[in-house]
């Protein structure tokens, strides 16, 4: 696998590279199919560190990026995140799906850390089979700095990932 994530605005326009992601199904407790997907990025000052400039606010400052280390996104390392149904999903085609189109503030389906423990929702997920059984999956999605108290969803993030494999329920 191999992986890239960019957040608009922040003090690296390239994005980061994604160290680790994970895709698996399992059954949920209305009997479908559900999907976890957990991704984490390298560190965000990985390839360069930018200057620190006064006055641009947290999503803007290299400092406050880097005093955060990386990202996490997932719906299967804090408490009460709850993954999404995946339907009917179809393993031979293309297949997009959406999670927290309406931001659930008590069960979402991920939780992240990526400046400090903030909120993600609005998530798109563009699935592509590609040869021997892998999948490139694109990822989107809105962030809320909730470590601030900020609960408007006004920043995005987006996630490219390239030969993924998927865990199939146990």
């Amino acid at each position: 696998m191999k992986g890239h994530i960019w957040f608009p605005g922040n003090p690296w326009p390239e994005g980061h590279r994604v160290d680790d992601f994970s895709w698996s199904g399992r059954q949920g407790a209305d009997g479908g199919l559900w999907f976890d997907l957990e991704l984490a990025t390298a560190d965000y000052d990985e390839t360069r560190n930018p200057p620190d400039t006064e006055d641009t606010g947290d999503w803007a400052s290299p400092i406050v990026w880097t005093n955060y280390h990386s990202c996490m996104i997932s719906s299967t390392n804090w408490g009460n995140a709850i993954g999404f149904p995946a339907g009917d999903f179809q393993f031979d085609r293309p297949q997009r799906l959406t999670a927290d189109t309406v931001p659930n503030r008590e069960d979402p389906a991920f939780h992240t850390y990526l400046l400090g423990h903030d909120a993600v929702a609005h998530h798109e997920f563009e699935f592509q089979p590609t040869a021997a059984g892998r999948w490139d999956i694109v990822w989107t999605g809105k962030i809320a700095l909730a470590y601030i108290g900020d609960e408007e969803f006004k920043y995005s993030f987006r996630a490219e990932l390239d030969d993924v494999e998927y865990q199939p329920p146990s």
